[in-house]
């Protein structure tokens, strides 16, 4: 399964400016104010008040400013079609987090899930866990398919935490034809002979590019074609001795395994052969001897 999402990371205590540290203060008969006030900076503290509560409430007052914005994680993400996908968040508190899917297709946004509630149960999945400072919230895309391509967004009260880009790839089919006709795993090719064998992609996302290997060897005689759809690719080939295989490689997409054709050749080598065969026919005498030129 495929995981993404952001690291664990050192959280503010947003308790801190709850009414509790405020009653500490007016016990110390501090202003009435200072109890809905959230500034970092010197505060004007009774008389009664300790330089050590002054210092401690200057620490403390710096942790309520909550998220910078502009200072969320973005991350991209390819995952092959059918396969399942884990999308992690760090947040502060849960039930105040949720998941939103904004798909490519400029359709509306979906929130998939909000606190511990999972709103598609038949193709997401939520997990949370709670661990000393951070909480993980995760969404399992069960079965990834196309039209799950978009961007994943994990808020937390209002505020973006991460967001991840889902790129959706769908492996192509792949096959060798010669003159139009597919070809068999194992050929045979004379070495004076030329042959133009073509690999062709259809269906791939995003379309793949083409590559040939002679053997273990990387051939520039090919020639590329794109159409509707797929792409091509010819090999201009000349047998030579020593050649084994001849193999057809796709690129370009990252979550999706490289589909690879392999070609066996039977190289023969040029020259003249005398065959010896020998018939028994109406046709002939018994034993006659024939020698046949290729």
């Amino acid at each position: 399964m495929l995981r993404a999402g952001c690291a664990p990371r050192q959280t503010r205590d947003f308790s801190l400016c709850s009414d509790g540290i405020f009653e500490q203060l007016r016990q110390f008969r501090a202003p009435r104010e200072l109890g809905k006030t959230c500034e970092s900076g010197a505060v004007p503290v009774p008389a009664k008040a300790t330089l050590l509560l002054t210092i401690n409430w200057i620490s403390r007052s710096l942790y309520c400013q909550g998220p910078e914005e502009g200072t969320h994680t973005e991350e991209a993400l390819s995952a092959v079609v059918n396969s399942s996908v884990e999308l992690q968040c760090s947040v502060d508190d849960y039930r105040f987090a949720l998941w939103l899917f904004i798909p490519t297709n400029n359709k509306q946004p979906i929130t998939l899930s909000s606190g511990d509630r999972i709103f598609n149960s038949e193709e997401y999945a939520l997990s949370i866990l709670e661990e000393v400072n951070i909480t993980t919230y995760s969404l399992e895309i069960l079965s990834v398919i196309e039209d799950m391509e978009g961007t994943y967004s994990c808020r937390e009260q209002g505020a973006t935490k991460v967001d991840i880009t889902l790129l959706v790839e769908v492996p192509p089919s792949v096959w060798v034809e010669k003159d139009g006709l597919r070809v068999n795993s194992r050929i045979t090719a004379r070495i004076d002979e030329t042959f133009d064998f073509s690999c062709v992609a259809l269906g791939g996302r995003p379309t793949v590019s083409l590559s040939w290997n002679i053997n273990d060897n990387h051939s520039l005689s090919v020639t590329h074609k794109k159409f509707e759809n797929g792409t091509s690719s010819t090999l201009h080939y000349k047998p030579s001795k020593g050649d084994v295989r001849l193999s057809c490689i796709t690129n370009g997409q990252i979550a999706a395994a490289r589909v690879k054709v392999v070609l066996q050749v039977n190289v023969l080598c040029k020259g003249r052969y005398n065959t010896l065969f020998t018939f028994s026919s109406a046709l002939v005498k018994l034993n006659d001897v024939f020698f046949i030129r290729l």
